[in-house]
């Protein structure tokens, strides 16, 4: 609790009973997303490397496992 001149302030505490448990889900993804790194900008050069993978992957008849920034998706050719 913290004391600012005679006013006793308990934060996130006093607003926690009119929140709707939808609303504690939302603001635990919102608080989720800033600690994401962005993703990395891709240049020509990286998207051809890229496509070559992919274009590999197809000829291999595998699933590509593609990781841009924080984020890791298994893509189906």
């Amino acid at each position: 609790m913290k004391v600012l001149g005679d006013i006793k302030d308990r934060g996130k505490i006093k607003w926690t009973a009119m929140m709707l448990p939808e609303h504690t889900v939302r603001l635990r993804d919102w608080y989720a997303e800033d600690d994401l790194a962005p993703e990395p900008e891709l240049n020509e050069d990286d998207m051809q490397l890229l496509q070559e993978e992919l274009e590999l992957h197809s000829q291999k008849e595998t699933t590509p496992l593609l990781q841009l920034g924080a984020q890791v998706k298994r893509i189906h050719i």
